[in-house]
């Protein structure tokens, strides 16, 4: 049985949320919030699998509730707003989706089936990538991974200032990766959310400043599964 806290500063939006959840098994509600320090403090309690965080609080905004929180008690989140330019912060701080008041429930139950998928996948995700030239081998961590590029049957391993090469198919590797921090954007790139600053277009602009170049489907898709 998966936990949830719903945090929304309007009581029937809370309501609301807890009907749309209703018809669906194996999740439970543990607590709500109306304001963001109440909501740190819930979630502190009642550690929860799953967070549905409105923007904007009372007190502190939603951004401002998932930075007071330890990273081993940040939920899976699910943001509910009724403002699109929240999109980008919501997309850097590796939010699981990004819902727009009135919520439907086809929108909800997708949404909801992308948090189940996540809460039930296997937690053993790569922690680094061995990666062997001619006469040594070395470990590079998937966290300093800025995003990989596929070159036929290899994977090129971008990280700030070097390039790493392993030998494996960007299907193959993306499948062991964390797919709430590794993301693809064409049909031949893979960028980390973590190291992402900002979506446009056609490029994911990552925090050194170097632009990824993305596909119009794969950006399209990412926006409207993840943001709007």
């Amino acid at each position: 049985m998966s936990t949830v806290v719903i945090v929304d500063d309007e009581p029937p939006a809370r309501r609301k949320l807890a009907r749309l959840l209703q018809p669906h098994t194996g999740f439970r509600i543990v607590g709500e919030a109306g304001a963001g320090e109440a909501a740190v403090a819930v979630i502190d309690e009642q550690r929860p699998d799953l967070l549905f965080l409105d923007v904007q609080l009372p007190d502190v905004t939603g951004f401002e509730v998932l930075n007071r929180l330890a990273e081993g008690v940040r939920p899976l989140t699910i943001f509910v707003t009724a403002y699109h330019h929240y999109a980008v912060e919501a997309f850097q701080v590796r939010a699981l989706d990004y819902l727009l008041k009135p919520v439907s429930q086809s929108r909800f139950d997708e949404a909801l089936g992308r948090a189940r998928e996540q809460l039930e996948a296997p937690a053993n995700y790569l922690k680094r990538v061995l990666v062997r030239e001619e006469r040594i081998s070395y470990f590079v961590e998937t966290g300093e991974i800025l995003w990989l590029e596929s070159a036929r049957n290899y994977v090129v391993l971008h990280t700030d200032g070097r390039a790493h090469v392993v030998r494996a198919t960007l299907e193959g590797l993306l499948e062991r990766l964390d797919p709430g921090r590794f993301v693809r954007i064409s049909r031949s790139a893979v960028v980390n959310l973590d190291k992402v600053k900002a979506l446009t277009g056609d490029a994911a602009v990552l925090v050194n400043g170097e632009r990824v170049k993305a596909s119009a489907r794969h950006v399209s898709g990412l926006k409207s599964a993840h943001w709007v």
